[in-house]
């Protein structure tokens, strides 16, 4: 399993339990795409939705830089859009996924 740190593993659980959350219907295809209902915020141009810090209690400064290094590390599908503010969306990817439940 990779190696992650403990407030990646928190980021992770988050996305993992929305997967858990939504069933079988979580992954769309064996490339690992992921459905729309599993993306967390991480930028709310609308302020209308609520982001994961907002969600779950964590201070954006820190978290900001925990949710980059999972993107690096490739743990991370991330989303861009506009609507017509710019909204930034991240789940886990089914690789990663698939390690955290096995280790459960």
């Amino acid at each position: 399993m990779t190696n992650f740190t403990e407030m990646e593993m928190t980021v992770l659980n988050i996305l993992a339990d929305n997967h858990i959350k939504y069933g079988d219907g979580a992954w769309y295809d064996e490339d690992g795409y992921a459905h729309p209902d599993t993306y967390e915020l991480t930028t709310d141009g609308t302020g209308e939705c609520g982001t994961i810090f907002s969600r779950n209690n964590l201070d954006p400064k820190i978290y900001r830089g925990v949710i980059g290094s999972l993107h690096s590390k490739g743990a991370l599908i991330t989303d861009e859009y506009e609507v017509p503010q710019k909204m930034v969306a991240i789940t886990i990817t089914k690789t990663v996924f698939n390690e955290i439940k096995a280790a459960a």
